[in-house]
């Protein structure tokens, strides 16, 4: 079955947010002119503001905007053509206990025992095809590693 769907859609509730922000900056730059004007009178306003442009402003606000969309969107984890299938496996379910105890650092084996340890327990690993495997590492007292 192929589709579209989102990963977290509640982050696309943050999209409202978006009509806010430009109501806010049109209320601000409404407001900005008004203040401006009422400091500065109509005749000067010209020579001591007239190297700002508006259009880049609005654009700079306009990809800003954007920009939070895509992060919203991005959020929100898009994701498309997945395809839904059962999958039986068959294999052993495989435990492997390794002994992290100090005693493991002596060197009568080279490097010293834990390594070896690690070293078969990866050679067996790689042997296995589809079976499952976990490793329990314990010095003492055992609690489960990776299943």
């Amino acid at each position: 079955m192929m589709g579209f769907s989102f990963g977290q859609p509640l982050w696309l509730w943050a999209l409202a947010l978006l009509p806010v922000c430009a109501a806010l900056y049109l209320w601000n730059s409404r407001r900005r002119r008004e203040l401006v004007g009422r400091v500065v009178s109509p005749r000067l306003r010209e020579q001591l503001a007239g190297n700002v442009s508006h259009t880049k402003r609005r654009l700079r606000f306009g990809l800003l905007l954007l920009a939070l969309a895509l992060f919203v969107l991005a959020l929100a984890q898009p994701r498309r053509g997945f395809i839904f299938e059962e999958a039986t496996r068959r294999g052993r379910d495989i435990v492997i206990a390794i002994d992290t105890s100090r005693s493991m650092l002596a060197n009568d084996l080279q490097p010293n025992r834990l390594t070896r340890a690690k070293l078969a327990a990866q050679d067996l690993i790689d042997q296995l095809g589809g079976d499952r495997v976990g490793l329990v590492a314990f010095a003492g007292s055992s609690f489960l590693q990776a299943p």
